[in-house]
């Protein structure tokens, strides 16, 4: 394909060919999505590294004209997240348009890219943030969530019962599993 002009390749293709194509070529450099301005300022934001992108092109926004084709993309970005470090997003999303040139190269630009799961949204939610803040970061939670200190000091002796008796319920599990019978 690199003999011939891309753009005119692609306008001998019938529009399921076109499409598989484009799908072809835009998984091919998706990657480079990373690069860009916008993406690479939203991964600065999170603690994540080894980031890799899943693309999907509109189908039905697709444009080819005699010099370029341009297309529209929704990606997202995945990272590794670094616990040790805190959590602060692993994942993110948005669109980007893709303008492939008659020599088949992709350029990406009007990029859009926006965090997912910071912040305790979604896949964070069963996180204990409480767990590992000063004493004086956990009376802050408490205040914005409205208790009193009576009231945040019960909540903390009930959750020291339940931690309590739970040991207790694996302990005695423990021990049924060495009784012979």
């Amino acid at each position: 394909m690199s003999e011939q002009n891309y753009i005119a390749i692609l306008k001998a293709l019938s529009d399921f060919e076109r499409k598989e194509e484009i799908n072809d070529k835009i998984s091919d450099t998706c990657q480079d999505i990373l690069d860009t301005d916008e993406a690479s300022s939203a991964i600065t934001e999170t603690n994540a590294t080894d980031w890799y992108v899943e693309a999907e092109v509109q189908d039905d926004d697709i444009d080819v004209d005699e010099y370029e084709c341009t297309v529209t993309v929704n990606y997202k970005a995945f990272g590794e997240q670094e616990e040790e470090r805190g959590i602060c997003g692993n994942e993110i999303s948005g669109t980007a348009e893709a303008v492939i040139n008659e020599f088949g190269e992709v350029k990406y630009q009007n990029v859009t890219a926006e965090i997912v799961n910071m912040d305790g949204d979604e896949e964070y939610d069963d996180v204990d943030e409480e767990e590992n803040l000063t004493e004086e970061e956990s009376d802050d939670v408490d205040e914005k969530k409205g208790l009193t200190e009576e009231e945040s000091d019960d909540v903390d002796e009930k959750k020291g019962l339940v931690d309590e008796k739970k040991d207790l319920t694996e302990e005695e599990s423990d021990d049924d599993n060495d009784s012979p019978f």
